[in-house]
């Protein structure tokens, strides 16, 4: 137990030092390290706090972990590394944007958002099924959503995600009750035009 103890705040301190040229030390921490999860966790802030494109093989390593709470390091460390979109959204593959980690699947939708990739365009017909309103409404002050995802969360969600994006048209100064009308009009009538055609 006082080992672990010992690891961790070792951990802490090596993470809080780390600067470029260190991923490799780091890297080689991480698959040494075969007891502790507070410890892997520690290190990967640090390879975060790196932040180079050389701590990418590392974090790689780490977001195809098995275990949640390494994944979510992983993730966090990624998000303070400078890369571009089309690296982004090959690391968050569709695996991760279907994360059965809501926390993590949270946070991907964060990061490709922010990213203005439209990797997630495919996904948005089932966003209701997993994003309870609490985290729609967090997602929705992170980034600024898309309209379609709104859409999609109007016509097929409950009442309370229905009033969330009534709220985030509000606060974008459209009028809300106008717009979502017209779209969830228009998809209902897509709806009957397509039973119609069967």
């Amino acid at each position: 137990e006082g080992n672990s103890e010992l690891r961790l705040v070792s951990a802490q301190a090596l993470s809080a030092m780390s600067s470029k040229g260190d991923e490799e030390r780091l890297h080689k921490a991480l698959l040494a390290e075969r007891k502790s999860d507070l410890v892997r966790e520690a290190l990967l802030e640090g390879v975060g706090n790196i932040g180079t494109s050389d701590t990418l093989k590392t974090i790689k390593y780490w977001l195809i972990n098995r275990n949640p709470r390494l994944r979510k390091a992983a993730l966090l460390a990624l998000n303070k590394v400078n890369v571009g979109r089309a690296e982004l959204e090959r690391l968050l593959n569709s695996k991760l944007r279907n994360d059965p980690d809501k926390e993590i699947r949270l946070k991907v939708w964060e990061m490709l958002f922010k990213a203005k990739s439209d990797a997630l365009t495919r996904q948005y017909a089932s966003a209701h099924t997993w994003l309870d309103p609490e985290q729609f409404k967090a997602l929705s002050e992170a980034v600024s959503l898309p309209d379609e995802l709104l859409l999609s969360v109007a016509v097929k969600g409950d009442a309370s995600l229905g009033a969330l994006v009534l709220n985030i048209l509000k606060g974008r100064g459209v009028k809300a009750s106008d717009t979502l009308e017209k779209l969830v009009r228009e998809a209902f009538d897509a709806k009957l035009q397509a039973q119609a055609a069967e």
